[in-house]
């Protein structure tokens, strides 16, 4: 990397030199014996090996993974920024809605790295021609590592029951705020309070959110909480609010 840029009179700075040393100090302080990371994390990972050999006198062994990129785009599938990916610390129905969320062209690639599904029944899929039931697939094998079969097939129903035939689930988390009236953005935080404002913002300004099946684009509107209000945020939140 280092070598290119130089090669083609292009800078290259001293922060750049000192991340991956700091990194790599990480696997000193914390006496490692192996590092897991992705190949974006080669440079620093060996770094540390080197470190650890020399401050330690030992070795640290590098188990270094593909990231999943998208095939066609090249961008990375799993970014929290970007709210796509699956995550460890989700619920089995929203696991499985984000996998639902992946792109097409990576459902393959998903059971292969992350099931035990035998790589002829991966392929007997026809993810070309039926994509959403490879998803369906894949859901149900992916939740079902984390969360056991029965949590697995109640996901897969849940998914079912809400997207396909548009049936607001009745188990969504009731919220009660203790007033009668509140404005539609103050609702959403208190919904959704591990989402950062500009996320909630670009999501009203997407007619991601809708109130009553209302979809609404004013984060100032007042929301008149007469009734048990029910309110779903992009495609995998739902909520009750009462007063």
């Amino acid at each position: 990397m280092f070598k290119r840029r130089m090669g083609e009179n292009k800078p290259v700075h001293l922060h750049e030199f000192l991340y991956p040393l700091f990194q790599g100090f990480d696997s000193v302080a914390l006496n490692a014996d192996v590092e897991l990371c992705g190949t974006d994390q080669t440079f620093n990972a060996l770094l540390g090996r080197q470190l650890v050999k020399t401050e330690l006198n030992k070795e640290k062994f590098c188990v270094i993974v593909k990231l999943m990129n998208h095939p066609v785009t090249g961008e990375p599938i799993m970014s929290k920024s970007k709210g796509t990916g699956v995550f460890l610390n989700s619920d089995a129905k929203t696991m499985f809605g984000e996998i639902m969320a992946l792109p097409d062209e990576m459902i393959e690639m998903v059971l292969k790295w992350n099931t035990t599904v035998l790589l002829d029944e991966i392929e007997g899929l026809d993810v070309k021609n039926h994509p959403r039931d490879a998803k369906i697939f894949a859901g149900e094998k992916i939740v079902e590592i984390f969360f056991g079969k029965e949590e697995a097939l109640k996901a897969k129903e849940h998914f079912i029951n809400t997207f396909s035939k548009s049936v607001f689930p009745e188990d969504a988390k009731l919220i009660k705020i203790g007033k009668e009236e509140m404005e539609l953005f103050e609702m959403l935080k208190l919904c959704e309070p591990l989402k950062s404002n500009s996320e909630l913002r670009r999501l009203i300004s997407q007619k991601a959110v809708s109130v009553d099946e209302e979809k609404i684009s004013d984060e100032k509107k007042i929301i008149l909480i007469n009734t048990e209000k029910r309110i779903r945020i992009g495609k995998l939140g739902f909520f009750k609010i009462t007063k």
